[in-house]
């Protein structure tokens, strides 16, 4: 199940095999979700509030999370030599590793 916040009203699209839903937080029943979805959720939750554009392409930087699914990591690459700031993965790997080693 991939889960993607709407907004801060608690209202979450989950993608399912049966099609998307939109739904609100509250109206999840508990027991329906492994201990991952949960973790999964508060992730999502957590990346929509905490996120970080990446200072090349505009686009969210995606946290970097522990093979049990903690959050270890949210600002991205070091972008520099092409900006000063903050750089997603696919940027880091197409234009700054490139620029630093040229």
């Amino acid at each position: 199940m991939t889960t993607k916040i709407i907004d801060l009203n608690y209202r979450i699209r989950l993608e399912t095999s049966d099609g998307d839903m939109v739904i609100s937080i509250s109206e999840l029943d508990p027991k329906l979700f492994t201990d991952r979805d949960w973790q999964a959720l508060h992730n999502a939750i957590r990346h929509y509030i905490d996120r970080v554009e990446c200072d090349i392409c505009g686009g969210d930087i995606a946290p970097e999370l522990t093979p049990e699914g903690q959050v270890y990591w949210t600002q991205g690459h070091d972008a520099h030599p092409v900006v000063d700031g903050r750089s997603c993965e696919t940027c880091h790997t197409t234009k700054v590793l490139p620029a630093r080693l040229s």
